[in-house]
């Protein structure tokens, strides 16, 4: 059961932050999944009492996340949500969320090797005059 939900972080892009009944976790929808997964909406129903149901990794639930600066939370960050038995977004949006995010890190990983390599050649022509 629902005890608490919050939006927390920056106007444009807020993160969900859920704390269930009996869990002493807080649950976290990442902002990509808040802004895909949810239209940056909150779902019908997503209140205080509602009966929500949550897909987590075993291993948050095992070894959640401590930030830095807030040593007393633990957070677990959701990959499945379920709002009074109905599906808001499940593991497939998580998993192309994902993949997606991957992708971007490979691009960024490449044009940060190309400005390497074009500032090294450069650098190594210049000194040969």
């Amino acid at each position: 059961t629902l005890t608490e939900r919050e939006l927390i972080g920056s106007g444009r892009s807020p993160a969900l932050r859920l704390r269930i009944e009996e869990q002493p976790l807080d649950f976290r929808v990442d902002v990509v999944l808040f802004r895909e997964g949810m239209n940056r909406e909150l779902p019908p129903g997503l209140a205080p009492g509602a009966r929500v149901g949550v897909l987590i990794a075993r291993e948050q639930i095992a070894h959640p996340v401590t930030p830095v600066l807030d040593r007393g939370v633990q957070i677990a960050w959701v990959r499945g949500l379920q709002v009074d038995g109905k599906r808001i977004f499940g593991l497939a949006t998580a998993r192309t969320w994902e993949e997606r995010n991957r992708q971007w890190a490979y691009v960024a990983l490449l044009a940060s090797l190309g400005f390497v390599l074009y500032t090294g050649l450069k650098w190594r022509r210049a000194g040969r005059s």
